[in-house]
């Protein structure tokens, strides 16, 4: 077997691997969903089809071994890999919505795969029984049914002889009606997600049914064999760039709506996979060159190429990661560059007002909807004024520039509404918008409007990670509409004060207002503005298998574009811990949001932890902010110091994380520069000293929220007349003993 068969080998074996994984990756996230399904089918077939291709070694050595039965059990069973065309059939019938027909006769989607099926049973059959089926042992026996069953023979016969060149036509076939209903899908498409999606889908496949016609059907047809080494090179080529291309869908834009660090697992495995491939390419060509030219054994350099993998290809492993990550998030469907984009449209000034369609365009455009609407009470009258909307029923449009149902409902039970409680209402005019969820946006016991979400292209729901997104746009629409009301009132001095008020508690509802507590831990926090919108944040946020994310922040600036900035920052870290990322990823991800979309004169400072109460293990990262101070059982003090520089300045910073051990009896004291450097009426800084000499006193017998309260207390008397010249903010985290 010659070198080039062997890589040959190894590719498929890849190939097929990796497509298997992907199929199973698609039906795990949604084995519910037809698309899911047929999708895990395709891949599935595409990955027996690499995967028969690598068992060329499997048959070379059979037939040296002499057990053409066992040879020929492996070639029948390569006819399987063939359902992957009546599933890309399938698949371009089903996306991004189902053909009519298939909803009206569902049976249809059985009749596609029954000729493949019936195609398999035919070439099972005829290689243990013989090319009659067994039908001559019939015959001998039945004399009634003799003429019918001599008719059925010869076509059997005829059938067996001819199998190969007629299901070439069937599979071009196949393959010409899926590439037809996809380019009709890509016209018919609107929302420009979906219209990528099926380009790239297309493109792939296109090139798929290219290669594959030229390996296999057209041979087939015109009566001349490529070489096998010839046939079995186009044909991983062909699957290489049509399951490559539903695997790019996927990863950059969002097709079957799989969670992003799902997107996110399946690339780097993809570049682990060709960065171990390189490696052991590499290895066996050095292995080789040292016994041709030295004549030394490779396995005595063993040790030696680990450490030249260790020194190149890690490195290298990394710095592709880091690339493809920034490349995710520059995509329009991801998430984080949503929020980015849509942080940018939402902040409002009187030079430049809040761009509500781009918003609304931006929500249509990333999560794949049919349209999407923004209402917003009329400052001017009682109703509500539509401010943006790509819903496309002139009629729904005009009735919802009047009164808006969703003032019926009791929208305070903070959760989106769905098409059922308006029907439970009987509020027929609601009929004509198809919504899928509708997210009120209130102010506190106020409601400033809605953000009304149409169905998905693909009809499938919402996912989790998607209402959150969603949730935390609208709680920064929240925020913008009241700027947008704060930049439309008089200047009047107490109008104005009364305004930042109001701003004030929406900016407060976004602090926590309940602490996690048990799992051997206990938490508390306190925010003091020194005006009366913020620019502190601070969050305890559980997460899943018994972790909690501690988050401290400090944004340049005080008043209305601190609280923007700030919840700008709280939206990120909300969405970005919902992906399971560690806290250095999730810093470098924020970073790279704020560089896009905030001014060089804007910065933040952060601190980020990840506590798992099980382990009492604690993982962080700092991006310039105040070092916390953790006080051991014995009453001992440090600090942690490790970290990098401030948020939104320098792009591209790749924030490290340390983790340390807790003990029972630890603390760990978060805070901003607004507790040090608190000024008494002489001018004097409260400073570190005078805080570390009065947390043991704190610490000593009270539990989190008293001695959060003794700090506060101590600082407020140091400053006198009680009123701070930044915003203090004080987290801390107690392991109970």
């Amino acid at each position: 077997m010659s070198s080039y068969e062997l890589i040959l080998g190894a590719v498929n074996l890849v190939v097929g691997v990796l497509n298997l994984l992907l199929g199973m990756v698609i039906f795990r996230e949604a084995p519910r969903q037809r698309l899911n399904q047929v999708a895990a089918l395709l891949l599935s077939s595409a990955a027996l089809g690499a995967l028969l291709g690598s068992s060329s070694f499997l048959l070379l050595l059979l037939q040296s071994a002499g057990t053409p039965s066992q040879i020929d059990f492996v070639r029948n069973f390569a006819y399987l890999w063939e359902f992957f065309f009546p599933a890309l059939l399938l698949m371009s019938v089903l996306f991004p919505q189902e053909l009519p027909i298939l909803r009206r006769y569902p049976s249809l989607e059985i009749m596609i795969l029954v000729p493949h099926a019936f195609h398999f049973l035919i070439i099972l059959g005829s290689s243990y029984l013989g090319p009659d089926l067994g039908l001559d042992a019939l015959l001998t026996v039945s004399g009634f049914f003799n003429p019918l069953l001599s008719v059925f023979q010869v076509f059997l016969s005829l059938l067996v002889k001819s199998h190969q060149k007629l299901f070439s036509l069937v599979n071009l076939a196949y393959m010409a009606a899926s590439l037809g209903f996809i380019l009709r899908s890509l016209k018919r498409a609107t929302n420009p997600t979906i219209r990528r999606q099926l380009q790239t889908i297309f493109g792939g496949l296109g090139s798929c049914v290219v290669l594959y016609s030229v390996a296999y059907p057209i041979p087939d047809l015109m009566g001349y064999n490529l070489k096998p080494i010839i046939s079995s090179s186009v044909l991983v080529a062909a699957l290489v760039m049509g399951t490559g291309s539903i695997a790019l869908a996927v990863v950059q834009y969002k097709f079957l709506d799989l969670h992003s660090l799902v997107r996110r697992s399946i690339l780097y495995a993809l570049v682990t996979a060709v960065t171990v491939g390189v490696y052991l390419a590499v290895i066996r060509y050095l292995g080789q060159a040292a016994l041709r030219l030295a004549g030394v054994d490779t396995q005595i350099l063993d040790p030696a190429f680990l450490v030249l993998a260790l020194l190149i290809f890690q490195p290298l492993l990394q710095r592709v990661e880091s690339f493809l990550d920034a490349l995710l998030i520059g995509a329009r469907t991801d998430h984080r560059q949503i929020l980015a984009l849509a942080s940018q449209q939402l902040v409002s000034s009187p030079e430049r007002p809040m761009k509500a369609e781009r918003m609304v365009a931006l929500l249509i455009e990333g999560l794949g909807l049919q349209g999407a609407a923004l209402i917003q009470k009329d400052p001017d009258g009682d109703g509500f004024k539509l401010m943006a909307s790509d819903l496309l029923d002139p009629e729904a449009l005009k009735w919802l520039q009047g009164r808006l149902p969703v003032d019926l409902i009791d929208w305070h039970e903070n959760r989106p509404l769905t098409r059922r409680d308006f029907d439970d209402w009987g509020v027929r005019q609601w009929q004509g918008v198809q919504p899928s969820l509708v997210f009120p946006i209130p102010s506190g016991s106020e409601l400033l409007g809605a953000l009304i979400l149409a169905r998905k292209v693909t009809r499938q729901r919402l996912n989790r990670e998607e209402v959150v997104l969603v949730r935390t746009l609208v709680g920064y629409l929240a925020l913008a509409i009241k700027n947008a009301e704060l930049l439309r009132t008089s200047v009047d001095k107490a109008h104005w004060e009364e305004q930042l008020a109001l701003a004030r508690r929406i900016q407060q509802s976004i602090l926590p207002s309940a602490f996690p507590q048990g799992n051997g831990l206990e938490m508390w926090g306190v925010q003091i503005p020194s005006l009366h919108v913020g620019g502190d944040y601070f969050d305890v946020l559980p997460l899943p298998r018994d972790r909690y994310a501690l988050a401290i922040a400090d944004v340049s600036g005080k008043g209305v574009p601190a609280a923007l900035l700030m919840s700008m920052v709280a939206a990120g870290i909300r969405t970005l811990t919902q992906t399971d990322a560690t806290a250095g990823p999730i810093l470098t991800s924020l970073n790279h949001l704020l560089c896009q979309s905030t001014s060089s004169d804007q910065f933040v400072t952060c601190f980020l932890a990840i506590v798992d109460a099980r382990q009492r293990r604690l993982t962080y990262a700092s991006a310039g902010h105040n070092y916390p101070i953790l006080i051991s059982v014995s009453g001992a003090t440090s600090f942690l110091k490790e970290g990098g520089v401030v948020l939104g300045v320098v792009p591209g910073v790749a924030y490290q994380e340390e983790e340390i051990h807790l003990q029972k009896g630890d603390n760990l004291l978060l805070y901003t520069d607004g507790l040090t450097e608190a000024e008494s009426p002489e001018g004097e800084m409260y400073g570190e000293a005078r805080l570390l000499s009065h947390l043991k006193t704190a610490l000593s017998g009270r539990n989190a929220r008293e001695a959060v309260g003794s700090i506060q207390n101590h600082v407020m008397a140091f400053s006198g007349a009680g009123t701070l010249s930044d915003d203090l903010t004080i987290l801390l985290l107690k392991i109970g003993r």
